[in-house]
């Protein structure tokens, strides 16, 4: 999954400014959403994930205007 300027990918602390909220809330709150529709973990085999979330199915989702 891309990770451009134009994606629509955007990490964790970029997809919580968009949304006005904590990236923790966020990370604690991703069982809201279809892990592989909404967000993916961008290193699967890290020690830590690094999640990229779909900034319009998020939005989407949470009926929230971007």
């Amino acid at each position: 999954m891309p990770n451009s300027p134009n994606s629509p990918w955007f990490p964790t602390s970029a997809m919580a400014q968009a949304l006005g909220i904590n990236p923790k809330t966020l990370i604690r709150n991703r069982k809201r959403f279809k892990e592989g529709h909404h967000y993916y973990n961008a290193n699967p085999f890290g020690d830590r994930p690094s999640y990229r979330w779909h900034h319009k199915r998020i939005f989407k989702t949470l009926k929230v205007n971007p």
